[in-house]
């Protein structure tokens, strides 16, 4: 039925495309191993470089016969064209007009031959592109059967079959130059890996026989993972792991899950490891981790670590100690702090406590400690912002670790700690403010040291020069300002003409001044007459008032009687 299904979907046809992923879909619970290594054989890329190496291979076996035969056919003209020369010990001049035209039709075959091999080359490795398109896209299509597959036989043991091929086809693809088809095709293999196969949330619990596979199959990931050039498959690399390790760890059964809750036993779950050798599969995450400290290059990265740690604390535990080494002994200063990363995040997971509880905790953080003491006391007098960022990821260990000891009262001796603390001021120039400055007075704060005050004072301001002589807005410049005349004196007979003339006009002189001031006239107020008077007045007008009332009545009414202009 698989096989039907393959050779139908070749067809360039949607809707039978359709049907195919509709009748597969209804057929996975009874796929067979030997069905699924059928569809994995067509999406193998190793079957494809062998193709074209065979395609290669043929094409250059052509190419040289063709290019034998022409080099012979140019040599047998050459050979006639001499002999031809030597034969007739004539010149061009010497030719005939049937020789010439013999030679012009013998050019003209030979070019049009020339031309029809050159449209042959190009007819034929269009036709290769074409069937490379077809092929991949007849790939995307059998990508819709795996990707059912996984979405419907998640728990299915046949699973852990994809793991390599799916990884292989991603390896590939990353490594090589591709067009835009080849990258679809890329990119819808890893979402299905990544997305739909290590991140489903239903697995294959039930390992049975194949527990020693599975642990080889886990080795192999993670020494091909460090031996990666690239960084990103090297993700995808790690996440197939974590994936093993769930696969093998599998799940508590549901009775022992009821005890547990009877009884009370929240850590009767972290300690549960299925299937899964803890020892060999920690001895294979420390190497690896040994191998991301000590390398100055290296695939791996302290994200990956963190995932491991959070999602399986029993492997946590066991990979604690060469941890907390390598904050003192990485090879960079960005290894020492991507270690105090890893620590700080493994000592705040509630499940690592848990399972550290007691004296083991308490040893942890002694040693801890002692390795943030030895990796403080190797700073020195430096500007480096690399290694200001390792301070700044020391100094959060030490934050976390001096406030879990103070509060808990364990027994860890914190005075090597406190006094490499108090005389880091004197090694790294520290600002007003900033994230270092900050974390190293929260964990100094812990022994009692509190952050010195510093008194703001505004700083005088100095008048400047050029300040003093510009000119200020709204004034006038002295050279510019009215200047007050003196008020003249007059002579005795001029002032009393003066005075003479202003008391015709009817005018006053001012006191204590020769100028005689313009007295205006004011009209007086009327006084409001009594009620009675009122009336007598409002009955008996004046004729003055009178005629005034009529004429401006009149006037009022010759405006109104004046038409409006039409506009």
């Amino acid at each position: 039925m698989v096989d039907i299904l393959l050779s139908l979907l070749s067809q360039p046809s949607r809707h039978i495309r359709q049907v195919c992923r509709t009748v597969f879909s209804s057929i996975c619970p009874n796929v067979t191993a030997a069905a699924l290594t059928a569809i994995l054989d067509v999406l193998d890329p190793e079957r494809d470089d062998e193709d074209d190496a065979a395609v290669v291979v043929t094409d250059d076996n052509k190419t040289q016969k063709k290019n034998t035969n022409e080099e012979d056919d140019e040599e047998d003209e050459d050979m006639e064209t001499t002999a031809g020369t030597e034969g007739d010990g004539s010149s061009d001049e010497e030719m005939d007009d049937d020789a010439m035209l013999q030679l012009d039709k013998g050019l003209a075959e030979l070019f049009s031959e020339q031309k029809k091999k050159a449209q042959a080359k190009k007819d034929e490795k269009t036709k290769m592109q074409k069937e490379k398109a077809l092929v991949r896209d007849f790939k995307i299509k059998v990508l819709d059967l795996l990707e059912v597959f996984v979405a419907r036989q998640a728990g299915s043991p046949l699973v852990l079959g994809l793991v390599e091929p799916l990884l292989t086809i991603i390896d590939r693809g990353m490594s090589s130059d591709s067009d835009q088809q080849e990258q679809d095709f890329l990119r819808r293999a890893a979402d299905i890996f990544r997305n739909q196969l290590c991140r489903s949330k239903v697995y294959c619990k039930t390992v049975g026989d194949r527990e020693g596979e599975l642990h080889d199959l886990l080795e192999k990931l993670m020494t091909k993972s460090q031996k990666l050039s690239d960084s990103s498959v090297c993700l995808y690399y790690f996440s197939a792991s974590l994936y093993v390790v769930k696969v093998l760890r599998g799940a508590p059964a549901a009775e022992a899950k009821e005890d547990a809750t009877a009884d009370g036993a929240a850590g009767s779950d972290l300690k549960f490891m299925g299937s899964l050798d803890v020892d060999r599969v920690a001895k294979i995450f420390i190497e690896a981790l040994n191998s991301f400290m000590g390398r100055r290059k290296s695939p791996l990265s302290a994200q990956m670590f963190t995932d491991l740690f959070t999602r399986f604390p029993g492997l946590c535990v066991k990979m604690l100690d060469a941890a907390v080494q390598h904050i003192n002994s990485g090879v960079r200063v960005h290894q020492q702090g991507q270690a105090c990363v890893l620590v700080l995040r493994a000592m705040q997971s509630r499940e690592v406590q848990q399972l550290l509880s007691g004296a083991a905790w308490t040893e942890l953080c002694g040693q801890v400690s002692g390795q943030l003491t030895a990796s403080l006391e190797k700073v020195g007098e430096t500007e480096s912002k690399v290694v200001k960022e390792k301070v700044v990821k020391t100094l959060e260990l030490c934050q976390f670790l001096v406030k879990n000891v103070k509060q808990q009262k364990l027994s860890v001796d914190l005075e090597p700690l406190q006094t490499v603390l108090q005389s880091l001021t004197s090694a790294i120039a520290f600002k007003k403010t900033g994230k270092l400055e900050d974390t190293y007075w929260a964990v100094v704060k812990h022994f009692g040291v509190i952050k010195p005050k510093v008194e703001k004072i505004k700083p005088e301001k100095k008048a400047d020069p050029k300040e003093l002589l510009k000119k200020k807005k709204g004034f006038l410049p002295e050279s510019k300002k009215r200047r007050k005349r003196d008020i003249p004196i007059l002579e005795p007979a001029a002032a009393a003409a003066a005075a003479e003339q202003a008391a015709l006009r009817g005018g006053k002189p001012a006191a204590g001044t020769g100028h005689w001031k313009k007295k205006h006239d004011k009209k007086p107020k009327q006084k409001r007459p009594a009620d009675g008077a009122a009336a007598a007045a409002a009955a008996s007008p004046s004729p003055a008032k009178k005629s005034k009332t009529t004429t401006t009545s009149e006037s009022n009414s010759a405006k109104k009687k004046k038409p409006k202009q039409k506009k």
